[in-house]
């Protein structure tokens, strides 16, 4: 049953545009700056 559920999602059905790509690549990307940030912020007041 969970084969036949994974085959069948497997490649999702909506369309994304570029647009929507590069949106949210820059959403990971902002993201990840985020958190390097505060790794950065806690590094600093450990010292």
């Amino acid at each position: 049953m969970i084969k036949f559920i994974h085959k069948k999602y497997r490649k999702p059905k909506i369309e994304m545009t570029p647009f929507v790509k590069v949106c949210l690549l820059a959403l990971r990307l902002y993201v990840f700056v985020l958190i390097g940030l505060m790794v950065l912020k806690f590094i600093v007041t450990v010292k």
